[in-house]
């Protein structure tokens, strides 16, 4: 009688099935990052967008109380020296001078009596230089 030899089954993955798992997870990782990455700046953008805002907002507040707008965004933050003793909020409009997400400073301009607008107020976007296009534009309120 011949002996039968069996056959001994190892488990495991050929080498080139771990290759090709591992390029599938590289493209689709390609792609997610490629659809996920701008997400940030258009974020920031709307921060930005919600923060102009809010300093708008501050700035009316100082013309109610006042009858005036501010000479420059200092006034937001502490006490200008025309403003009588007693008159200013507890800490200002603003604790700090307002910066965009990008941390850039924030234009302040207020307008003449001719001016349809009476102030101005922009961010200069991501690149931090007045015009550009995208994300680099001027975020205006």
């Amino acid at each position: 009688m011949r002996k039968s030899r069996t056959k001994i089954s190892r488990g495991g993955f050929t080498l080139i099935e771990i290759m090709v798992v591992v390029i599938i997870i590289g493209i689709l990782a390609t792609l997610v990052i490629a659809n996920v990455g701008p997400q940030g700046d258009i974020a920031k953008e709307k921060t930005t967008n919600s923060m102009l805002a809010q300093v708008a907002s501050q700035i009316e507040m100082f013309k109610i109380n006042h009858g005036r707008y501010p000479d420059s965004l200092d006034d937001l933050t502490q006490s200008p020296n025309w403003v009588k003793p007693g008159a200013y909020p507890q800490g200002g409009y603003l604790r700090k001078a307002p910066v965009d997400a990008w941390d850039h400073k924030l234009f302040y301009r207020k307008g003449a009596p001719t001016d349809t607008k009476p102030f101005s107020l922009v961010s200069l976007g991501a690149d931090g230089i007045e015009g550009g296009l995208g994300i680099d534009a001027d975020i205006s309120y």
